[in-house]
């Protein structure tokens, strides 16, 4: 038991990581100029997408 639990644990730490990564991205698209946003929001849905596959 103690090594589903484990299991569930690491995906939920990843997921959380990623998430942080997408929120980095989208802070900057809020406070970089035009040229670098698009950028940072391609890699904030980028760490999105992997959050959510991670956490399934």
């Amino acid at each position: 038991m103690n090594v589903l639990v484990s299991a569930n644990v690491d995906y939920l730490q990843r997921a959380g990581e990623e998430l942080d990564y997408a929120i980095g991205h989208l802070t900057d698209a809020l406070t970089l100029t035009d040229s670098d946003q698009g950028d940072r929001l391609a890699r904030a849905r980028t760490h999105l997408r992997y959050a959510i596959e991670t956490s399934r």
